[in-house]
């Protein structure tokens, strides 16, 4: 991936930079359901950090693009964005909500944590309204804050997250957006 760069277009895509990534296959399933675009007409950028809007605009087309129900919540993102129906809908429905003073930081690198609690969310917040944090902690880390807006200081995830991330890291490069 990075300085071995592969040409060849991925069968079932049009990315030419993901044959070599170890995820190429979840990417092009992802790519066949509408849900990962790429970052260009045949890039889709596994280096890349998880950015805020890539997170909120894979998870509205995962919903089937649903239209908000309001708009212009955020003054940090055009309303011919890419992502402005994306973040609004995620937003209203409590998953990936803004960062305060009507800012929802789109160019954000997303945290391991932020991304726990966007899927905890999305999930409908499983495990009887327990939070990600205390079942982190729970499991042998330590407690992470409730907005989970930072990396938890030497908490550990769970077992199943090791392969992707570790505490205070960006979501790994390519897994979503």
């Amino acid at each position: 991936m990075k300085g071995k760069e592969t040409f060849r277009v991925y069968p079932g895509t049009p990315f030419c930079d993901i044959g070599e990534c170890p995820y190429r296959e979840a990417i092009a399933r992802c790519y066949s359901r509408g849900w990962f675009l790429g970052m260009a007409a045949t890039r889709f950028g596994p280096d890349r950090p998880l950015e805020r809007a890539m997170l909120a605009a894979v998870l509205h087309r995962v919903a089937g693009c649903p239209q908000p129900p309001r708009r212009g919540l955020f003054f940090d993102v055009s309303p011919r964005s890419y992502c402005a129906q994306a973040a609004n809908w995620c937003a209203c429905q409590g998953i990936l909500p803004g960062l305060g003073q009507g800012r929802f930081f789109p160019g954000r690198a997303v945290s391991w944590e932020e991304l726990l609690l966007a899927l905890w969310r999305w999930e409908g917040c499983p495990g009887g309204g327990e939070a990600p944090g205390e079942i982190w902690a729970r499991a042998g880390g330590s407690p992470c804050p409730r907005t989970c807006s930072g990396p938890c200081p030497g908490g550990r995830p769970p077992r199943r997250w090791t392969a992707f991330s570790r505490p205070g890291d960006s979501c790994p490069p390519g897994r979503i957006g």
